[in-house]
């Protein structure tokens, strides 16, 4: 629909296919031991260094990441399952973009089990003798993200957009009459940007503040 040079406008299609993508990651999904690892309520972070915290990383040495263990359902004291999110750029993988899951060869399987290594000896600085909770592992990164979710460069939170240029914001409203636009690609970045632009194209549909003073509490 986007490629139909009657629906849109050449300035218009360009903007979206020129939008650059945000970070991806490198995910690390560990099935544990049963007794193996206390559960915790709350997201941990390793970050060697706080005042680049918010850059990214251009090496090879993983300097910072999140983990969690995530709940289940009567989750109970020990953790079943424990996440690792690497933040990581495209470039790291660009070089197999043309390959599809199961098909991306030696060379590629041997980065994500470097990867994976290097990740386990910081983590085995939280997580002392982290390794031997651990019964399974899958790997995934920004390829089999971008291959499973379809989002451009395996991006976590959509399209970049800079907070200062309006410019690099889609707006919810389309020139064809009745077609919106949702998602983390066109208003906020993220988890957050799906809620919230999902309801910004709600009342560009139904009528401003319509459904905000649904969510209102009465008095």
């Amino acid at each position: 629909m986007v490629d139909s040079r009657d629906a849109f406008s050449e300035a218009y299609r360009s903007a979206i296919e020129e939008k650059a993508a945000s970070l991806s990651a490198f995910i690390i999904n560990i099935k544990l031991r049963p007794n193996a690892l206390p559960f915790s309520n709350r997201i941990g972070f390793y970050i060697e260094n706080y005042d680049s915290a918010w850059c990214t990383n251009d090496g090879d040495e993983i300097e910072k990441f999140f983990y969690m263990t995530p709940p289940t359902l009567n989750q109970g004291i020990y953790a079943e399952t424990l996440n690792v999110v690497i933040p990581m750029q495209w470039s790291k993988v660009e070089k197999w973009a043309a390959t599809t899951v199961g098909k991306r060869g030696a060379e590629y399987q041997q980065f994500k089990q470097r990867v994976y290594n290097q990740a386990v000896s910081k983590l085995r600085k939280i997580i002392p003798n982290v390794e031997k909770a651990i019964e399974e592992v899958d790997l995934a990164s920004p390829l089999t993200i971008r291959d499973y979710t379809g989002v451009k460069q395996g991006a976590m939170c959509g399209a970049r957009k800079e907070c200062n240029d309006p410019l690099t914001f889609l707006p919810v409203a389309t020139r064809l009459p009745g077609l919106f636009l949702t998602g983390q690609s066109v208003n906020m970045h993220g988890f957050c940007g799906v809620t919230l632009t999902a309801l910004q194209t709600a009342e560009a549909i139904l009528g401003k503040n319509i459904i905000i003073n649904q969510l209102q509490p009465k008095p």
